[in-house]
């Protein structure tokens, strides 16, 4: 989901603005923590759609509160409480999946491909 409820609109550009800001921070700094905080800023970054704005499927007035929760908890410090809740919503996702289809062995050949081995 891209889709940003109305009445969150001023936390997700608090929550934004606060990873960002870190991710530049991170890239301009020296020192032996360089790498660690860029590392961990990138996350931020990158997990922000999945973290954040995914959908809960619980309908529409619903998902904005969730959403609006998932940013207060952000901007509380809640980091682990986020973290766990997106965790245990990627397990209940991976249980969901369809499992992957068996490879299939391709087929024999038939038709006019079979005709170019027969000799007139």
């Amino acid at each position: 989901m891209v889709w940003v409820p109305r009445n969150c609109l001023r936390l997700w550009g608090e929550v934004f603005s606060d990873i960002t800001g870190e991710l530049v921070d991170a890239i301009k700094s020296s020192g032996p923590t360089r790498q660690q905080r860029i590392g961990t800023a990138a996350r931020w970054y990158l997990g922000l759609p999945q973290i954040f704005l995914r959908d809960p499927g619980r309908g529409c007035i619903r998902n904005a509160e969730t959403i609006h929760l998932r940013l207060v908890n952000f901007l509380e410090g809640n980091y682990a409480t986020l973290l766990n809740e997106w965790s245990a919503a990627k397990a209940k996702a991976r249980k969901k999946a369809k499992p992957p289809k068996p490879d299939i062995k391709p087929a024999e050949p038939t038709g006019a491909s079979s005709f170019s081995t027969k000799a007139f």
